[in-house]
């Protein structure tokens, strides 16, 4: 993630998750793929493990980033 990983602001989105659900989310690793041709949605193989386009659009949605963190607990 470290190519992108001011872009969706991960640490903003996961102080949202916990003051909206309040619980705090629990430690976790999510392995993101990037590609730049071929797909156009993100493909979830596992839940640690997405491979997406290098989208700004898909990197920001927030409410995608919520659903994970929920999958996330």
């Amino acid at each position: 993630m470290a190519y992108w990983e001011s872009v969706p602001n991960v640490i903003n989105i996961v102080h949202k998750f916990e003051q909206k659900e309040g619980k705090n989310v629990k430690d976790f690793r999510l392995h993101i793929d990037l590609v730049y041709t071929g797909i156009s949605e993100r493909i979830e193989l596992r839940q640690d493990y997405v491979i997406m386009a290098l989208d700004i659009k898909q990197l920001r949605e927030e409410s995608w980033w919520m659903q994970k963190l929920r999958q996330i607990g």
